[in-house]
């Protein structure tokens, strides 16, 4: 799933929004607010989610990512470059 739709964003999502949304769902999903199962799936979410600000917010932040998504789709749309 795309960085930005695991937090719940569009991909025109400001640096600020992408903040936002990782905080709350990393207070929402933190391992230490589960107990049990519930605890197992809240650490695979917390990683998912943690991975997805990072890929947003790391070297270039969301405007990268829209970036490279856009040249993605131009590469499948026209083929690779020769």
């Amino acid at each position: 799933m795309a960085p930005h739709r695991v937090l719940g964003l569009t991909a025109r999502a400001t640096n600020v929004e992408v903040k936002a949304a990782y905080k709350a769902l990393a207070k929402q999903w933190h391992p230490d607010s589960h107990q049990g199962a519930a605890k197992v799936r809240a650490e695979e979410k917390f990683k998912t989610i943690l991975s997805a600000y990072q890929a947003l917010t790391g070297a270039g932040g969301a405007q990268q990512e829209q970036q490279q998504q856009q040249q993605r789709q131009q590469q499948q749309y026209y083929g690779a470059a020769s």
